[in-house]
């Protein structure tokens, strides 16, 4: 199976690489029309110019806010299954819970970019993690037939992974097109650091026996804390998305 998910990959690639086209202004400025030098664009290009031309301020924003979905995004995957065990649902159904949170995330991610071709993409993410502050409130908060355990858990799915998918595209239009790949990719490692934080935190205060409404507070309150750094990063007069 997982030779042939590998396979499946492969292929994607192939037709992504042919079939994708590239920006406008990426291929403008390969070609060396944007200033006129006739330069080619350079294929490295230095993380300090991430900092430069009052780009500072939006690229620590976007940093901060990635890390903290990324914080929300691994404890959610990393413990949910835990908590609504903790919370006195059998077993199988918290395998339920976590299949059901999975679907979400598919549906969020394939609905995120197709909003937000209809409405400023900062706006849009900043929505899906206003929202996913309050799911997680409502999931940790309050005891609720297993029906609607699992339809929180698909919203939660929805609106953190949706949320936090739409990042990437939001970091590419931060950056102009010959420093794109160094703005997603510092957006990306730097991010990493609340992957690794959110299910150590999670663990923590698990296992310090922490009620389960307050767990779910302080992960509500770090997304929403992102959403409010996304539309701060949207007013930033470079922004262009």
């Amino acid at each position: 199976m997982l030779f042939g998910i590998g396979i499946v990959s492969v292929v994607l690639l192939l037709l992504m690489w042919f079939v994708l086209p590239e920006s406008f202004s990426f291929l403008a400025l390969r070609r060396g029309e944007l200033q006129g030098t006739g330069a080619a664009l350079s294929p490295l290009f230095s993380v300090t110019a991430l900092f430069k031309q009052g780009r500072a301020l939006p690229s620590v924003l976007l940093w901060t806010a990635v890390t903290l979905g990324y914080f929300d995004l691994f404890f959610v995957i990393s413990w949910i299954p835990k908590l609504v065990t903790q919370a006195g649902l059998p077993l199988s159904q918290a395998i339920y819970a976590g299949a059901t949170y999975n679907l979400g995330a598919f549906m969020g991610t394939a609905a995120v970019g197709w909003i937000a071709v209809r409405f400023p993409l900062h706006r849009v993410i900043a929505t899906y993690l206003g929202l996913a502050a309050i799911t997680l409130l409502v999931f940790g908060g309050f005891s609720m037939p297993v029906w609607l355990t699992l339809l929180v858990a698909l919203l939660v799915g929805v609106t953190v992974q949706g949320g936090f998918n739409g990042f990437w595209a939001l970091s590419a239009r931060l950056y102009p097109a010959d420093m794109r790949n160094t703005g997603v990719g510092w957006a990306l490692g730097v991010g990493r650091i609340g992957a690794v934080l959110g299910p150590i935190v999670g663990g923590v205060l698990v296992g310090a026996q922490v009620a389960l409404p307050t767990i779910f507070a302080i992960f509500a309150a770090s997304v929403a804390l992102a959403a409010a750094l996304t539309l701060r990063i949207g007013a930033h007069p470079d922004h262009r998305g």
